[in-house]
């Protein structure tokens, strides 16, 4: 069972949302635009209890709106799939909780209620969502419906405990009839059976203290994991099964058996016993002391770990820096995922997926160890879910489109997303779309820096290094004049596409991101006609560049983007020679004329481009730029 869906509903900053999650999700956006609510909306929705809750968790600390968290789950598997109890949890393949937590202003306490969309039996009776409506008359429906002895105790009485666990018992059985679904408010057997089948999930926040994390208990990440890897051992390696006989004839050396049998039991611990039972009859004749000795369970044994890290002074974790701290948490997260996939067994059994979330996950991290830290996350979301909120480019696959989420707030406003779930390429015919992703696949691989266009406001698309260099360049020098054009405090990047014949690719993905970008490309005219026959090999190249114009400005979304043709090509518009070019390369030519040149001798073109990108205020989307006329 995987999470497909998370629905939050008036959370922090959050109004409402609704995100698709695949194996690998990446939460992308500014400071402050909500990206942490989100994953605190989903660690709040698995938190047992109120404890910690204040008005900071409701919308703008309007304690009014009760909070909502709609998860939906999909991909069950075989053994979901037949559990008895689960199929009226089941509809459309998927299953959908949702946990409600609100401010009961008579009792002036926080109040948090689960409901499933479940399917509701057809009797009353069977319902326990509606269990007040009858409790007073369950010895009457036993009787009368002649239900099994398992809906009484021991004793033959029907009490409202033996009721619900025969009522789970009878659902589990297939004996029940259901109906239609809806949300039944604290459905019964949530946690006797369903949520031991959720996912687990785990929360690494983006500021932690690695010593609490390195303790052992329940709420700590070494203790949630170490009690997984327990539970998978337990129930995958048949070697655990002589660790737990070890265990249990400990037993016999501490206590008596349960039938008084005390013959191996430690002769030592006998003897303590009798003479504490005779102290203690001196005052209280006829009183005897027992001593039992509590047998730890296999996860005790890791209840005193203690990790020592030895970077040539060992010492313990508390003792590091805040990069090795955050190392450490990371490499309890990349030995477990490590550890689980070597677990072997004869047998299929079933497999508690979880879910990991992580703030900021390049924190302390240099570039390399960033793009080990994303592999790792990759291989983990394989068999498990990984969500991630980042700020490095280095998290983020531009041809993995899908797994993007990007998060943006307006001003003081609400959480927004995004997110492109469909197939940007689907208009294509198959061999196209397909030689399509191929190139945008190659693309991707090839310059990492082309992500980084998922984290701006506005995106430059340009053909080759030169417009890549160049126009950053042209902008930091203007700055200095005017603050108007610097890039980076308008959150402007410069994409360079591989060619003119791939910037249509990078224009579909961001039309459908709808993030605002400027197109920057050669007109690459001919000096013959179109229809002109027996064209050589030469003129029909440059007959397909010429035409790849069209198709640029036949893949505009003029609600988001603009087009700056240049005509005949950028080199000659900006006063680069061929001799330069082949001199010194298009780049060094740029550099070296414009770096000795002051920014009132830029020339007008350059100015015109550059303030197109910064404001757009002509009213076409469509701008030419030729030496001779400036623009038309």
């Amino acid at each position: 069972m995987k999470l497909k869906q998370i629905e939050i509903d008036k959370f922090r900053s959050i109004d409402y949302i609704s995100i698709v999650i695949n194996e690998l999700a990446v939460l992308i956006g500014e400071n402050n635009a909500g990206k942490t609510n989100i994953l605190k909306a989903l660690d709040l929705f698995y938190q047992d209890s109120v404890r910690g809750i204040n008005e900071e968790y409701f919308y703008f600390k309007d304690q009014n709106q009760p909070i909502s968290i709609f998860l939906t789950y999909d991909r069950l598997t075989e053994y979901e799939r037949n559990q008895k109890y689960l199929k009226h949890w089941i509809h459309n393949i998927s299953i959908k909780v949702k946990k409600v937590i609100e401010w009961d202003s008579q009792s002036q306490k926080y109040k948090m209620t689960l409901f499933g969309w479940q399917a509701k039996p057809k009797e009353v009776h069977f319902d326990l969502s509606r269990f007040d409506e009858y409790k007073s008359r369950i010895k009457e429906i036993v009787e009368i419906n002649i239900l099994p002895e398992y809906f009484k105790t021991d004793k033959g009485t029907v009490t409202q405990a033996s009721y619900r666990q025969g009522v789970l018992k009878y659902i589990k059985e297939g004996k029940v009839e259901f109906g239609d679904p809806g949300w039944i408010m604290n459905p019964g057997g949530y946690k006797e059976v369903f949520s031991d089948l959720l996912p687990r999930f785990y929360l690494v926040p983006a500021v932690k203290d690695a010593q609490d994390e390195s303790k052992t208990t329940q709420q700590a990440m070494l203790g949630k994991l170490l009690s997984d890897l327990t539970n998978r051992i337990i129930s995958k390696n048949p070697k655990f099964k002589e660790v737990k006989k070890q265990i249990e004839g400990l037993k016999k050396y501490l206590n008596k058996s349960e039938e008084g049998e005390d013959s191996e039991r430690l002769q030592e611990i006998k003897d303590f016993e009798e003479t504490l039972s005779s102290i203690i009859c001196e005052n209280m004749p006829g009183t005897k002391v027992g001593i039992e000795i509590v047998t730890p369970e296999l996860i005790d044994l890791f209840k005193d770990t203690k990790i020592i890290l030895d970077d040539a002074l060992p010492t313990s974790i508390d003792s590091k820096g805040h990069g090795l701290q955050r190392a450490l948490i990371f490499a309890y997260i990349r030995a477990y995922a490590k550890t689980i996939s070597t677990i072997e067994t004869e047998e299929e059994i079933f497999t508690r997926n979880f879910i990991l979330a992580i703030e900021e996950p390049e924190l302390y991290l240099h570039p390399n160890g960033q793009r080990k830290m994303m592999n790792v996350l990759r291989n983990i979301s394989v068999k498990d879910q990984v969500l991630a909120c980042t700020h490095s480019n280095f998290f983020v696959d531009m041809y993995d489109y899908q797994n993007i989420i990007i998060v943006n707030r307006d001003n003081s406003g609400p959480t927004n997303i995004f997110q492109v779930t469909e197939e940007i390429f689907k208009t294509e015919d198959e061999e196209s779309r397909k030689r399509l992703k191929k190139t945008f696949r190659y693309l991707s691989l090839f310059d990492l820096s082309r992500s980084e266009m998922f984290f701006s406001k506005k995106v430059v698309l340009v053909e080759g290094d030169t417009e890549k260099f160049i126009l950053p360049f042209w902008a930091s020098r203007l700055t200095q004049k005017d603050k108007k054009y610097d890039f980076s405090s308008n959150n402007i990047c410069v994409i360079e596409c591989g060619g003119k014949t791939n910037i249509h690719i990078f224009m579909r993905v961001l039309n459908k991101f709808k993030i605002h970008y400027v197109v920057i490309h050669d007109i690459d005219p001919i000096d013959f006609p179109e229809d002109k026959e027996n064209k050589t090999d030469q003129e029909k190249a440059k007959l397909r560049m010429f035409k790849e114009n069209d198709f640029i400005e036949k893949t505009l979304d003029t609600n988001y983007g603009c087009i700056i043709k240049i005509k005949p090509e950028l080199e000659t518009v900006i006063g680069i020679s061929k001799s330069q070019a082949e001199k010194q390369g298009k780049i060094g030519a740029a550099f070296f004329k414009y770096d000795e040149i002051g920014v009132i001798d830029y020339s007008n073109e350059v100015i015109k481009i550059l303030d197109l990108i910064i404001n757009w205020q002509e009213e076409n989307n469509i701008i030419e730029i030729s030496k001779r006329n400036n623009y038309v």
